[in-house]
């Protein structure tokens, strides 16, 4: 009696962490799909309002990221539909990485509201380096999402790209602008393509299985 009772506990865990195991892979779709879309978004605003700022002198152009947020959000949730992603079941892994941009995307607008009245307004004395403190939400959320995920090329990216954090913190916005440019590059289209090219070659292997 024990020993079958021991059999289904063992059978049950199984069964969990099966689940658990094939919710990672099926995230890995969306998540692939949302490092190249965020990562090309984010790679091309920074060029754009970097040299706006380079350019004009106004720090105003940095009100930009709030349009870049809400086209990117509106286009992911597009594509997701026209792809049929947002139709699969939503997963615990799914709930856990979509929490964990929630709390990161609230994060780097709190630092942005509160950058703005303090450096770029010149109200106030104390620096609050924007660009630096988003790398690393965004660097530290990619890595969480790396572990959860158990993607050594997610986590191995956003570990590689912490330098840029202590880098940008010495040089001037235009240029922690370009900090954003190389973290995204680095940190989310890097990634997303390993992540594709592997896709590719297991259903590559599939076919031909």
């Amino acid at each position: 009696m024990e020993s079958e009772e021991k059999l289904s506990a063992e059978r049950s865990l199984r069964i969990i962490s099966d689940a658990i195991e094939q919710s990672r892979k099926d995230e890995l779709t969306k998540v692939r799909v949302g490092l190249l879309l965020w990562g090309v978004l984010i790679c091309f605003s920074s060029v754009i309002i970097g040299a706006l700022l380079s350019y004009t002198g106004n720090k105003s152009w940095n009100y930009l990221w709030i349009a870049v947020v809400i086209i990117g959000r509106a286009f992911h949730i597009w594509f997701n539909t026209k792809k049929g992603l947002a139709e699969a079941p939503t997963t615990f892994v799914g709930k856990v990485i979509s929490y964990i941009w929630q709390v990161s995307t609230a994060s780097i607008f709190i630092v942005f509201l509160v950058s703005h009245r303090v450096e770029w307004s010149g109200e106030a004395d104390t620096y609050v380096p924007f660009y630096p403190v988003t790398i690393l939400i965004l660097n530290f959320s990619t890595l969480l999402m790396g572990m959860i995920l158990k993607s050594r090329a997610i986590s191995y990216c956003s570990s590689f790209s912490y330098a840029l954090v202590n880098i940008s913190l010495y040089k001037d916005m235009e240029s922690q602008v370009i900090s954003v440019f190389l973290t995204s590059l680095v940190t989310l289209i890097v990634p997303g393509i390993i992540l594709l090219v592997k896709a590719r070659r297991a259903a590559v292997v599939e076919r031909k299985a």
